[in-house]
């Protein structure tokens, strides 16, 4: 059964230059881990902070070719959440939801930093438009 609580969490760890190590999304309610398996990490491990803020999400589609829609899924939702805790992180926060991203805490542990950022679910999903729909309408426009 799913959770009734779709609230989650992102843990972003940086080194002392503010490259990422690593990061962890996941479930807050049951800590289990949402995604994981995209290639985001790898890809943006060791980039600057600024670097991974500034990613398109077209470029990522582009480069780590995820192989379904829900693959695509998880590697916006991941995307989203470390852009938004890197942006915040940098006080470039002005194109971040704060109602919906919000930092937690910033702890530093030696020369690294971990942010540590709660995401509250959407208000309201986005309406879903079946495939046949979509082609009828995009026929309509032609």
């Amino acid at each position: 059964m799913p959770c009734k609580d779709p609230t989650s969490g992102i843990n972003v760890y940086l080194d002392s230059s503010d490259r990422l190590t690593g990061f962890d999304f996941f479930k807050l309610t049951c800590s289990k881990e949402i995604g994981g398996e995209s290639g985001l990490q790898d890809y943006c491990r060791e980039m600057r902070a600024e670097e991974i803020i500034e990613l398109e999400f077209s470029v990522l589609l582009g480069v780590l070719k995820p192989s379904n829609v829900e693959d695509e899924f998880f590697l916006y939702m991941e995307w989203d959440a470390l852009v938004a805790a890197l942006a915040q992180y940098l006080g470039r926060e002005e194109s971040v939801d704060r109602d919906r991203y919000q930092i937690d805490a910033i702890e530093y542990e030696g020369d690294s930093a971990v942010i540590r950022q709660l995401i509250r679910p959407l208000e309201e999903m986005p309406k879903i438009v079946s495939c046949h729909s979509k082609a009828r309408r995009e026929g309509e426009k032609t």
